[in-house]
């Protein structure tokens, strides 16, 4: 008979094979947020690779892995394993195998993923161990009836997949029909044209796109080869770019590195167009694209001297502080225009969404050339412009009871509510809750609740990592103050925690705790204790069901506000202003 501690292990390690390969399918067959996985995570790149779909069926690799393991568990859970899970368990373990070893070349380093296929591979490790020296026999019935389960799973989740992705294509239909139409309609007011400084194509064009961009960003590689493809068969449509890399190196605006190279890249092609002129900095966008983002200085110059580039007067260029100000003033652009994504896509001015659906690039640049809207017209929206329409389009999430919620300011339907999941050590949870808190001391008809959302893996297993290594225990601290002293206590030490959140102690903590009278040694006791944990993982399960993936995340009246600041405006007065003249709060709150 197997061994009965290893093959305890196999069953525990596919239920968590089942658990990984489960949260990615729960994200193709919903459009639930993935714990962990943000647009430009190496969820997202996975997901966008060639690897995410099976060739010929169409269903997703991660269906297929859950309805694979579901089987095995299957096999795993019967009182006597036969040689059919023996086989089953191989395959898993084969496949799991060669997406790590894909996953390694390709850098998709998808947390889930890693879930899944550490399971698999040790279920199959450990069933191995189990078995050794032990004579397994075919049980025909029971390998047809796990290998039935597996096709009829994997069949409902195809089914369910294309039902999704049926909803995604009409929204994204939807919204690129509505784009061209305004696109056709060209009845804006006149502005300076809006390019970027190198034009590809004819200088009176018609039709001019612009797209903000970066060269690690796979979405926009494909976008940059069919937009430049279009211009090769008209004459009427001309090409600009501004760069928004996701790299904290030159933008501002990005909290965290995705793509370590970006800024690199973007200061290569500045530095292409600085020596080579408009022709240089094309060559090297090009090139760019084609390495993804991708080299090092010394590689970096062999490119130069193959685009026909003077090498030293590159270098020069590229290590040049203007050149980083140009990178950093085309960030600065996209706040300003309240982008926080690329590609996006810019045609006679009017944003292209559901640029994805197919042909829609190509449909746009005809109603464009149609409109015949002078460059004068092209006039984005404003970033207060653009997040109030999003704002507007959003669904509301409707909030589950919370036992333990944090509330400031009005009670009851007619208020408007401000839902804020944010982190201790993050800046701009800092930024916006000052902001928010004194807004609702001057306004009688807005409610703040608070709930916390740490970037810290201890505590919150929706981040793949742990951003900010006191973010679980500051959180924990808040509420052992608001169990000893109530939520005034909570309050005065939420605010202190922020307003001191870079130099946090828990001397600090000390001196506002006999500032008010609290009993010190009880909060030190209670923060690492039921009620504080249980009331911090309930906030944290409800910023999952929120769909949260970054800081901080904030809802008026439970619809997301993407971009609560930026030029040209108070964002979040405006969406507030606009809550007030609409339909109130959610119900029940």
């Amino acid at each position: 008979m197997p061994s009965r501690l290893p093959i305890l292990a196999a069953r525990f390690s596919v239920l968590a094979a089942i658990v990984g390969s489960g949260v990615l399918v729960l994200g193709r067959t919903t459009g639930l947020a993935t714990p962990g996985c943000g647009p430009s995570s190496g969820c997202a790149a996975a997901a966008a690779s060639v690897w995410a779909t099976v060739p010929v069926l169409g269903t997703s690799t991660a269906s297929l892995a859950l309805s694979a393991f579901i089987a095995l568990a299957m096999g795993l859970c019967c009182s006597a394993p036969d040689r059919g899970t023996r086989w089953l368990a191989r395959v898993c373990a084969l496949g799991s195998a060669a997406f790590l070893g894909v996953s390694a070349f390709e850098r998709l380093w998808c947390p889930w993923c890693l879930v899944c296929h550490a399971g698999s591979l040790i279920a199959w490790i450990s069933f191995e161990l189990a078995c050794r020296g032990a004579s397994l026999r075919w049980s025909p019935a029971r390998s047809g009836l796990c290998v039935g389960v597996a096709l009829v799973a994997a069949t409902l989740l195809t089914l369910v997949e294309r039902r999704h992705e049926r909803e995604l294509a009409s929204r994204s239909g939807q919204e690129a029909a509505e784009s061209i139409a305004q696109i056709a309609g060209g009845d804006r007011p006149a502005v300076p044209a809006f390019e970027g400084r190198y034009r590809l194509g004819p200088s009176n064009a018609k039709v001019r796109v612009v797209v903000f961009t970066g060269y690690q960003c796979p979405d926009c590689r494909v976008v940059d080869a069919e937009i430049e493809r279009l211009l090769g068969v008209r004459g009427d449509t001309s090409l600009s770019v501004f760069h928004f890399p996701f790299c904290v190196d030159c933008n501002p605006a990005v909290k965290q590195t995705i793509h370590a190279n970006a800024c690199q890249a973007a200061l290569a092609a500045e530095a292409g167009g600085m020596v080579g002129g408009v022709k240089g900095f094309w060559a090297m966008h090009r090139r760019l694209f084609e390495l993804r983002g991708a080299f090092s200085r010394t590689s970096l110059g062999a490119e130069v001297r193959a685009l026909g580039l003077d090498e030293a007067s590159f270098f020069k260029a590229f290590d040049a502080p203007e050149t980083l100000e140009l990178v950093r003033g085309d960030a600065r652009r996209a706040v300003g225009l309240g982008l926080n994504r690329t590609p996006t896509i810019f045609v006679n001015g009017v944003e292209l969404r559901g640029w994805n659906v197919p042909d829609a690039i190509a449909r746009a640049l005809e109603a464009a050339a149609r409109s015949g809207a002078p460059a004068s017209a092209d006039k984005p929206p404003t970033g207060v412009e653009r997040s109030l329409s999003e704002w507007l389009a959003e669904t509301p999430v409707v909030m589950a009871p919370d036992s333990t919620d944090h509330r400031v300011g009005a009670a009851g339907s007619g208020a408007v509510v401000i839902d804020v999941f944010g982190d201790y050590q993050d800046d701009g949870t800092a930024e916006l809750d000052a902001k928010i808190r004194a807004m609702v001391s001057k306004d009688p008809t807005l409610a703040y609740h608070y709930r916390h959302f740490p970037g810290d893996s201890k505590c919150n297993p929706a981040v793949p990592r742990s951003l900010h290594p006191l973010a679980c225990r500051m959180a924990r601290s808040a509420e052992a103050f608001g169990i000893v002293g109530g939520e005034a206590a909570f309050w005065a030490i939420h605010e202190w925690t922020l307003a001191n959140h870079r130099v946090y102690s828990d001397a600090g903590l000390r001196g506002v705790a006999e500032q008010h009278n609290l009993d010190w040694t009880a909060i030190v006791a209670l923060r690492d204790q039921a009620e504080a944990t249980r009331a911090l993982a309930q906030d944290v399960a409800m910023g999952q069901a929120a769909g949260v993936t970054e800081l901080p995340w904030v809802l008026i009246n439970g619809k997301r506000l993407a971009a609560w600041k930026g030029e040209g405006g108070d964002i979040l007065q405006q969406v507030i202003a606009t809550a007030k003249a609409g339909p109130g709060a959610p119900p029940g709150r």
